[in-house]
């Protein structure tokens, strides 16, 4: 059983057909595997990731990826 999928791609050229191709998977994940309830995935684009989140309800996730070298803090 797979944990998330991940998509490494060199650039941003392909985002749209990239984003289908991972969610594709993710819905054949939970068409085949019918005790699951929910697949993560992740799109790598050299130095920006994009998550994604899919269940029995939907698909839920960042189509503008996020810049994995800026540094965020939060503070509560």
């Amino acid at each position: 059983m797979s944990i998330a999928i991940f998509e490494i791609k060199p650039d941003e050229t392909e985002k749209k057909e990239t984003i289908i191709h991972l969610t594709t998977y993710m819905r054949q994940i939970l068409r085949e595997q019918h005790d699951r309830r929910f697949v993560f995935g992740m799109i790598l684009f050299h130095n920006k990731l994009s998550m994604w989140y899919c269940d029995r309800s939907g698909l839920i996730g960042t189509y503008d990826p996020i810049n994995i070298h800026e540094v965020c803090m939060f503070y509560v």
